[in-house]
């Protein structure tokens, strides 16, 4: 029961007893849960603390809101936390980018510019500031229908709320984002799973859904794929470019990691697309930090409106692509990252190899896919990891996540090896 007198707040109090529920099945994936009043009055708590919790519980993907109709539980097999970070925890599972990397100075220039120069009407939202857009399409060489979003989620958010309705067949590929499965879910599509292994997507299982479902959409993440850092060979970009024009598919291809590449610059699908089949989705985030927005690309026959995004942050963001040397910002990060890589993948041989196979060596990206020659995951006492069953829509306890992106070299090593001792005393 939760306690006015306990000092973690009422709001998490709360959700660790919805988590509990879920877990002892009292609430079943894609149910709705109890409405915001019903639990103020249960816990005799203000309607406040209810919406923070759910708002905690949805940010950590545990349920997800359907406006107009309530919270439904995601559908996960055991709702998974990320416990609160205490002094003498090393986190794996913080995808966030290493805040000593960002650029503050020519961030602090680029916004007191802007405000300078544009004064009041620097803010509020706008749909799309077109100096920003103009800049992106040359640095990335990108035409069609260019959109500024907020973020990924928000991107597959406008994407879906034009192409998908009820009962329409889409492919996921597994495991996979659980935010990503949660809004198809949301938006009653049918989801049909093709499996990831260590050389990419089942290219048969992919066919013979195409063939047998005719799906509406593919979403994929073909470079750095979350969670198992899978990068798609060009050839299997061009088998399924072909496949979705087979059968009139849309492909949506979701990109956070591209340019955090150590050895080979990979290739966007939306760059082979000469069919105007790809829907391309790109965030700012991992590059500089959260909140920096990023933008889509929609196919020039399909109209697709983002809606609003900062004003302000996109007039920053135009300042600084014109005015600092973004290059130069990517070269830098990808070097402190390719470090972090490394240091990884060398500690995971060295310390997990008893335990765990690697699942991917991509060079590239910000995370390691781990699974577990046997049994399941314990508990990681002093080590938080991702556990694998929050990218799988079944029961899956053999896979984990390493994030790197935010540990120090000499956490990165020392962590890994506090894994591999608890692996070895569960061994025991």
């Amino acid at each position: 029961m939760i306690s006015k007198n306990n000092k973690i707040p009422l709001y998490k109090q709360l959700a660790d007893e919805l988590i509990k529920k879920i877990n002892a099945g009292e609430f079943l994936p894609n149910t709705k849960m109890p409405t915001i009043r019903a639990l103020a009055t249960e816990f005799s708590i203000n309607n406040a603390t209810v919406v923070s919790a759910y708002k905690y519980l949805e940010k950590k993907q545990v349920v997800y809101s359907i406006q107009g109709s309530g919270i439904y539980v995601n559908s996960l097999p055991k709702p998974v936390f990320v416990p609160t970070i205490t002094q003498g925890y090393i986190n794996f599972a913080d995808s966030s980018s290493d805040p000593e990397l960002f650029p503050k100075n020519e961030f602090q220039k680029s916004f007191e510019a802007v405000v300078a120069r544009d004064g009041a009407s620097a803010f509020g939202y706008t749909d799309g500031f077109a100096p920003l857009i103009d800049v992106i399409s040359q640095m990335h060489n990108l035409s069609g229908n260019i959109q500024i979003i907020s973020n990924i989620n928000h991107g597959l958010n406008v994407i879906l709320d034009t192409l998908i309705s009820p009962g329409d067949a889409v492919i996921l590929e597994s495991p996979t984002s659980p935010t990503a499965r949660a809004t198809f879910l949301q938006r009653g599509a049918k989801i049909f799973e093709v499996p990831i292994d260590i050389n990419g997507i089942d290219l048969d299982k992919l066919t013979e859904f195409a063939k047998k479902h005719r799906p509406k959409i593919f979403f994929l993440m073909p470079t750095y794929q979350t969670p198992t850092n899978i990068c798609y060979t060009n050839k299997d970009k061009t088998y399924i470019l072909q496949l979705a024009h087979k059968y009139n598919a849309y492909i949506i291809e979701a990109d956070s990691y591209s340019d955090f590449y150590y050895k080979q610059k990979p290739t966007p699908m939306i760059t082979m697309d000469n069919d105007d089949r790809v829907l391309y989705i790109k965030s700012f985030e991992r590059v500089f930090a959260a909140g920096m927005l990023g933008y889509m690309v929609c196919p020039k026959r399909q109209s697709i409106q983002a809606g609003g995004a900062s004003g302000y942050i996109q007039r920053g963001l135009d300042f600084y692509f014109r005015n600092f040397d973004y290059e130069k910002h990517c070269d830098a990060i990808r070097a402190a990252y390719a470090q972090k890589y490394k240091k990884a993948v060398a500690a995971a041989e060295t310390f997990l190899s008893p335990f765990c196979t690697l699942f991917s060596k991509s060079e590239g990206g910000i995370g390691l896919w781990l699974k577990l020659n046997n049994g399941e995951l314990p508990d990681t006492a002093g080590v938080i990891v991702s556990p694998g069953q929050l990218y799988f829509s079944r029961e899956q306890t053999q896979y984990f996540r390493l994030s790197y992106a935010n540990v120090s070299p000499d956490d990165i090593s020392k962590g890994i090896g506090m894994l591999a001792a608890v692996l070895a005393k569960h061994k025991g």
